[in-house]
């Protein structure tokens, strides 16, 4: 096999770089939206300020949770994961509870009237929800299947899982079935195009766009998946956190036996970010 022409050689690193930049600007985007959402006004980050804080908030009752997941959101965002990964261990925490911590503080906030006393089981049971959801609750509104905020507050942590897993297993039905339909209109207005044509060949664009049309339900449907079963694992794990007579140390080696397919996950994860962002056609017109 030749040696590939400079000018491949030299077009490849060129994309490399660009896919390089773009990664950085997308972090540093992030970077600066966590720091909007929960610096003060005219304050700057500082990694030793926000493990101060971290402590306080690990001091406090249920609605420290979400204090202490917008002190690791800044960490998380301002740092390098090494870094991050120590400041989580300098302050005692397992890795599902920081995650449960972060994902908390981004669906609810910092100052949230309405989840800070239902206790930390409940609000990392409710980071679940859709935004749609979490907004429902805030205004006072009740949400299909849990009822209101001062319903959950009624509720056993069991109760709760017991009617999010109720309410999701409902949500996927109303999706299977609304997909069903559309499926059926869709391949209809298929026929109807193709006899009004009178049969004519169709163009090259007019093929990619049936074979792009056939591969975005595939592409919808492998990433609801994905999703429900991120959704399924994150019960797994509160689950767990619940077995009577459970220690610290047997969760930490439990979960910690997961890191290297979690590692795998985000990897791929990111993969995925780039290749959504960065799609082109793979064969050029000639």
């Amino acid at each position: 096999m030749g040696r590939k022409p400079l000018t491949d050689t030299t077009s490849e690193t060129a994309q490399a770089m660009d896919l390089v930049a773009q990664s950085a600007a997308s972090r540093e985007v992030a970077k600066q939206e966590i720091n909007a959402m929960f610096l003060a006004p005219g304050e700057t980050y500082n990694l030793h300020v926000c493990l101060e804080k971290a402590r306080m908030y690990q001091d406090q009752m249920a609605s420290g949770m979400l204090g202490l997941g917008a002190q690791l959101l800044l960490i998380k965002e301002n740092e390098q994961h090494g870094n991050f990964m120590a400041a989580v261990e300098e302050l005692g925490l397992s890795q599902s509870a920081a995650n449960y911590a972060m994902a908390a503080a981004r669906k609810f906030g910092v100052n949230s009237p309405t989840v800070g006393n239902l206790g930390n089981s409940k609000i990392r049971a409710l980071t679940v929800l859709d935004d749609d959801s979490i907004r429902k609750l805030e205004d006072g509104d009740e949400v299909d299947g849990i009822g209101t905020i001062d319903d959950i507050a009624k509720m056993s942590i069991r109760e709760l899982r017991a009617a999010l897993r109720k309410e999701k297993q409902e949500r996927k039905d109303e999706r299977t079935a609304l997909e069903e339909v559309v499926r059926q209109k869709e391949s209809k207005i298929s026929e109807l195009e193709i006899e009004v044509a009178g049969k004519q060949p169709l163009t090259k664009e007019q093929v990619a766009a049936q074979r792009l049309d056939d591969m975005r339900k595939s592409l919808d449907g492998a990433l609801s998946l994905a999703k429900d079963n991120l959704t399924s694992a994150a019960i797994l794990i509160a689950n767990a956190q619940e077995i009577d007579g459970v220690t610290v140390e047997q969760l930490d080696k439990w979960i910690g036996d997961t890191n290297w397919l979690t590692s795998l996950l985000d990897d791929t994860y990111q993969q995925l970010m780039q290749d959504m962002e960065n799609i082109h056609p793979a064969k050029q017109e000639d």
